[in-house]
């Protein structure tokens, strides 16, 4: 008898990481809660980050993106926002109670992070 649930048994299954035999995240996103006013990131790399892998990082109010999420842009205080790295600076409440996820594109499969929670408070940490 195997211990492990088959995939379409698994309660949830938007809010897990996905990944194919050949493209897969190596390292995932961590949620944040970081202070009013300052800066964070979010990171995570996929085993074709030197093979010519695209990156867009997306915002949303529900953990599984049920919305579709919003892509983030570059310019003001985003940076990296099409990188394996997304840089926030001087936080205040647009982003507050946001999911973030990195999606990945490769040779046209198209993969996604885990759901992370950022919370911006007037107390936290980096």
């Amino acid at each position: 008898m195997s211990l492990l649930a088959k995939p379409s048994f698994v309660a949830g299954l938007d809010d897990v990481a996905t990944t194919t035999s050949s493209f897969a995240f190596l390292t995932q996103p961590v949620s944040r809660y970081p202070e009013y006013g300052t800066d964070t990131s979010f990171s995570a790399t996929t085993n074709k980050d030197s093979s010519g892998a695209t990156y867009q990082w997306k915002h949303s109010s529900t953990s599984n993106f049920s919305d579709g999420g919003t892509d983030f842009s570059n310019g003001g205080d985003v940076s990296g926002a099409t990188t394996t790295t997304l840089s926030l600076s001087n936080l205040d409440d647009t982003y507050d109670a946001k999911y973030i996820r990195l999606y990945a594109t490769h040779s046209g499969t198209t993969i996604k992070s885990l759901s992370v929670v950022l919370n911006v408070s007037s107390e936290g940490n980096n």
